[in-house]
């Protein structure tokens, strides 16, 4: 008896390509979200350390301080500081893994 591969054993079944093609995008979509939720991830963990870093350096120029005046200047960069973090992380955040990741497959 001849030996039969396993292709030539199954007929065409058109299901089988829309199955395919479901689990194709599936598969997409899951690369996506794990590509996003990764970016995500990165982005809090930089913003943290940001906040961290900045938080160490006021407490270094408090140290520094000699008056109520240099406190307020302290105090005055460091809002600063924290508002442009804010809006940079923001930004980064809705620009970033989605629209970087939009050529990101399975």
């Amino acid at each position: 008896m001849a030996k039969t591969s396993a292709a030539s054993e199954h007929r065409y079944d058109p299901t089988l390509s829309f199955f395919d093609t479901i689990e194709d995008a599936v598969d997409r979509g899951r690369a996506l979200a794990q590509y996003n939720i990764d970016g995500l991830n990165g982005e809090g963990r930089r913003f943290m350390e940001q906040m961290a870093t900045d938080a160490e350096d006021a407490l270094e120029r408090f140290k520094a301080c000699r008056s109520p005046f240099d406190v307020a200047a302290v105090q005055q960069a460091w809002f600063a500081a924290r508002a442009k973090a804010y809006v940079d992380t923001g930004v980064r955040l809705f620009q970033g893994p989605t629209a970087q990741g939009s050529g990101v497959r399975a």
